[in-house]
């Protein structure tokens, strides 16, 4: 029943959000307008703590299989097909990722069977009453307008651009002729993400449309390490096409057409080397960070073998709580197309040493301080004001608030009060959370100070011998003064009694 759910949120695009946490992966679906989340459970060994009663347990375990049932039934109804699925009878038993994939194909074998059945009664009542076979179904009249519309709009792009073909430079500079063909080759898009979904009018909204095309042209293909039961959920909600390593994959490892290879280990394996070179190896958190921020994220984070950026809860308002991640931040600006570089941090040591060096250029100029100080002095009046002006408001405010609490009744006042220290809770974790990340930069500031100063001393001396080489060859010296030593001394290091004697 889990496999046939999920099927359906794949099949239907309406999976929004996901998140891997410690008890599992959370997953929301918005589903004829109702958010519904649930939890998928890591693939781990159960324990069966043994004071829990299980009988009652499974009164309410047979309650909601039976409620779920009629749900299933009544939404698979509504994209035509009918519920339960008719088993293809090769995979009855099996892990969880089996038997959904075998829904999955269940599934998509009785939307297609439905589909060409309605075809095919359409064409054989068109076939009776025409004298002449018709090669293909007649189509609706909503169908045949939007076809003719989008026809002629890009007709009537192409005529603007081969009129404007002999006209100046200027002229064509002034001609929009990409608006149409953009928008007849989004409609033809839409079209194509729109009959993909089944049920159109039902699941067939605009965020349904963004959800099915974010992945659109992207072949997955998850390794054996890889859970592959949420992902392969989230790849197909969004438009993309999923294999595995396993029976029953539609597409082999070494397939050219997979474009991103999914893999949770510290490093590939010598065996990844005979596959082709043009896909791109990602972890699994690129797959769930692209689908709740609808936007295909760089991959120089998530690539094999490197440290992940911050799993951001899709389900925390960041305005709301008052305080924004850095890496929300970051997402944000590359989704208003901003270019993102981390070179242009700069590191706390190197302002200090900029601070320092204009302070002593400051002081060698002892002839322009009179007039530095005057402008100083005049810049800072504007900040007095402000300042004044800020602490006069803030005082205004208090009063009000105090009148305010005054005038009210005791359970006002009492409410009034847990309000307020509830927002005071709130801007201390937002201070605590501010003041962790300042002291995180300082540290990475201090690390980088760190490797700069290890990379400077392992620099070359003067003859440009490497400091490898410098420690072999001091080494070297060392044990030819212990040869030489041993070799003076007949064998031995101890000094014989007759040099003893001679010595004293």
């Amino acid at each position: 029943m889990a496999a046939a759910w999920g099927a359906y949120c794949s099949t239907v695009a309406c999976i929004t959000k996901s998140f891997i946490s410690v008890k599992g992966i959370y997953m929301e679906a918005t589903i004829q307008g109702v958010a519904i989340r649930w939890i998928v459970p890591h693939s781990f060994t159960q324990f069966m703590p043994e004071d829990v009663d299980y009988r009652v347990m499974t009164t309410f375990f047979e309650f909601y299989e039976t409620l779920l049932h009629f749900v299933l039934y009544k939404l698979y109804n509504d994209i035509g097909v009918r519920y339960p699925l008719q088993s293809s009878g090769l995979e009855v038993k099996g892990s969880t990722s089996y038997i959904l994939g075998a829904n999955l194909r269940n599934l998509k074998n009785a939307l297609s069977s439905t589909t060409s059945t309605i075809t095919n009664t359409v064409s054989e009542t068109v076939d009776g009453d025409n004298e002449k076979p018709s090669e293909a179904p007649k189509k609706s009249k909503s169908e045949r307008k939007k076809e003719k519309d989008l026809i002629t709009s890009v007709g009537a792009a192409l005529s603007n651009i081969n009129e404007d073909s002999d006209d100046d430079e200027d002229e064509e500079d002034g001609v929009d002729v990409a608006g149409p063909l953009k928008a007849a080759l989004q409609s033809m898009a839409d079209d194509e993400a729109r009959s993909s979904i089944p049920g159109g009018a039902i699941s067939g909204d605009d965020d349904a449309l963004k959800r099915r095309r974010l992945f659109a042209g992207l072949t997955f293909f998850l390794s054996r390490e890889v859970p592959r039961g949420y992902l392969e959920l989230v790849c197909l909600a969004f438009g993309g096409k999923v294999g595995w390593e396993g029976p029953n994959s539609p597409l082999d490892a070494a397939d050219p057409t997979i474009t991103h290879h999914i893999v949770d280990r510290p490093k590939l394996p010598a065996s990844y080397d005979s596959l082709p070179k043009s896909r791109e190896y990602i972890q699994p958190q690129w797959v769930l960070d692209c689908s709740n921020f609808m936007f295909l994220l760089p991959i120089g984070k998530y690539s094999v073998g490197s440290s992940l950026p911050p799993h951001l809860s899709p389900w925390v308002d960041h305005d709301e709580e008052g305080y924004k991640p850095a890496y929300a931040e970051e997402i944000e600006r590359l989704k208003n197309g901003e270019s993102v570089l981390e070179d242009m941090i700069t590191d706390p040591a190197d302002e200090i040493e900029e601070v320092e060096s204009e302070n002593d250029g400051s002081k060698g100029s002892s002839e322009e301080d009179d007039s530095e100080d005057e402008n100083e002095s005049d810049e800072e009046d504007p900040k007095a004001r402000r300042e004044r002006a800020e602490k006069h408001r803030k005082k205004e405010e208090e009063e009000a608030h105090a009148l305010a609490k005054t005038m009210m009744s005791r359970k006002a006042s009492h409410l009034y009060g847990r309000m307020q220290n509830g927002i005071n809770k709130k801007k201390a974790q937002v201070e605590t959370l501010k003041t962790r990340r300042k002291e995180i930069e300082a540290q990475v500031g201090t690390l980088t100070n760190r490797r700069r100063e290890i990379e400077h001393t392992k620099k070359n001396d003067s003859t440009g011998k490497t400091p490898l080489k410098q420690k072999v060859e001091r080494l070297k010296k060392e044990r030819a003064a212990i040869e030489k030593e041993y070799s003076g001394n007949d064998g031995t290091l101890k000094r014989s009694k007759k040099k003893r004697r001679v010595e004293s």
